[in-house]
Formats: structure tokens, C-alpha cells, sequence
């Protein structure tokens, strides 16, 4: 995946891993590692942060539950440094799925609502979903 052009070029690779996401996670994946390294490498959190979401997505549509609590552990917290809400709320969600499929039913009830409130209190939407 070539990263030549900033913003628009990673616009497009990022929302075309997003349309993967739900028919080929795997693919999904491997076009979201070199977008998480780019958005590292030049410090854009924010891309950091919605890449993470992303693969948080696609971790869990594999059955890797446990690397989806840890990407949405380190979303979660730069989300917040960020006061991303929206994004916030989507890392709880995905914490509170994985948490679910794990077991730890009290975990991931306290996720849940902790992503609908947000969304709620932002009137988020997509992520009352």
C-alpha cells in the first residue's frame, strides 16, 4: 500500500478498508497496519485513533477477542486525550463485544453503556448501533 499522497490518498485507503471490513476482515487488516504505522510515524493521533477503531472491528469479525480489548484499550485512552467522543463511544462498544465473547459479562455491560451513553449524550448515531 503505497503512501504517497497525504490526506486524500489515506482518506481512500482508510475508507476502503473500512468496506472490507465486514466481507474480508483479514484484508481489512492488512490494508489497516501500514495506515496505523503511517499515522504513527507522522503523529496524526486522531488517524491513529480511527485505524485502531477499524482494526479493533476487524480483530473481532476474526474471533481475536483479546487483541480487540487491547486496540480498543489504547484507542480508548487517545480518544479521550482527544475528546473524540464518537470514537470513544465506538471503543467501548468494541470492548464491550470482545468482553462479551470472552465472558466477563459484568466487563462488558459496563462498556456498552458506557458507549450508549455517549453516543446518546453526543446524539452519535451511528454509534447507538
Amino acid at each position: 500500500m503505497s503512501l504517497g499522497d497525504p490526506t486524500a490518498e489515506v482518506e481512500q485507503q482508510l475508507a476502503e478498508c473500512e468496506r472490507l471490513l465486514y466481507s474480508q476482515p483479514a484484508d481489512a487488516e492488512a490494508g489497516l497496519r501500514p495506515l496505523l504505522t503511517h499515522a504513527r510515524q507522522i503523529q496524526d493521533v486522531e488517524l491513529e485513533v480511527r485505524c485502531l477503531v477499524l482494526l479493533c472491528g476487524a480483530m473481532f469479525l476474526q474471533a481475536h477477542y483479546s487483541q480487540t480489548v487491547e486496540y480498543a484499550l489504547v484507542a480508548l485512552d487517545l480518544s479521550r486525550d482527544l475528546e473524540l467522543p464518537s470514537l470513544e463511544a465506538r471503543c467501548q462498544n468494541a470492548l464491550g463485544l470482545a468482553y462479551d465473547r470472552m465472558g466477563q459479562s459484568d466487563k462488558a455491560l459496563d462498556a456498552l453503556i458506557a458507549s450508549l451513553e455517549l453516543a446518546q449524550r453526543h446524539g452519535d448515531n451511528e454509534g447507538r448501533c
